[in-house]
């Protein structure tokens, strides 16, 4: 994860990657690691991606963090 994080430019706010994560309302480096790495098990595995779904998990997750 952090390879991909680092190789991909995640964390950089020019990389088109981070604009098309942010555009999807992700915006942390590691959940998007997260997305990418699940995503590509699971097609791997021939299991539906349900992107919306992965996003959602990330989106409850710092919503209750902020909440907390």
């Amino acid at each position: 994860g952090m390879n991909l994080r680092n190789t991909w430019g995640l964390w950089s706010e020019e990389s088109p990657l981070y604009k098309y994560f942010k555009n999807l309302g992700i915006f942390h480096a590691d959940d998007m690691s997260g997305i990418i790495l699940t995503s590509v098990h699971r097609k791997m595995n021939n299991k539906p991606i349900n992107l919306e779904e992965q996003i959602k998990y990330y989106q409850d997750y710092w919503k209750k963090y902020k909440e907390n």
